[in-house]
């Protein structure tokens, strides 16, 4: 499909191939984040207030993460057409896991929690070495 183009861009079929192959995970791993946060902060809702609580966080925090993450991950989603979004997204979102995985700790909640935070960071970081690495210098 993209063949004729190949001389003009000076990109070989493998390369391309190969950037084909990473937007699937990658839009595999953005649409995961997304959903896990879809499915704790609206589905789990009544965890999300217990957890803040436990972490001695105001309701006002509370409701600024979760407008703050809901909009991260519209901004995640865009970035399976705009990269730079995604890059923006998971960066942001990663940042925030961080912080998630220390409250967590320090309110010395289960594991599990602080496994799912973890989990999220990780795909968080795969998404923007991706999107970095694979698409953003692809043509540099």
């Amino acid at each position: 499909m993209f063949t004729s183009f190949l001389p003009l861009l000076q990109i070989d079929e493998a390369r391309l191939k190969a950037l084909e192959n990473v937007q699937v995970v990658s839009v595999i791993c953005e649409l995961t984040i997304s959903l896990w946060i879809l499915k704790i902060w609206v589905i789990k809702y009544e965890t999300i207030v217990e957890d803040f609580r436990s972490f001695k966080l105001p309701d006002w925090m509370r409701n600024a993460v979760g407008i703050t993450k809901g909009i991260l991950c519209l901004f995640l989603l865009s970035g399976i057409w705009i990269n730079q979004f995604a890059i923006a997204g998971s960066v942001s979102i990663g940042i925030l896991m961080i912080g998630a995985i220390a409250a967590h700790y320090y309110a010395e909640h289960t594991m599990k929690k602080t496994l799912e935070a973890v989990f999220v960071f990780v795909l968080c970081a795969v998404v923007a070495f991706l999107n970095w690495k694979y698409k953003f210098q692809a043509y540099f």
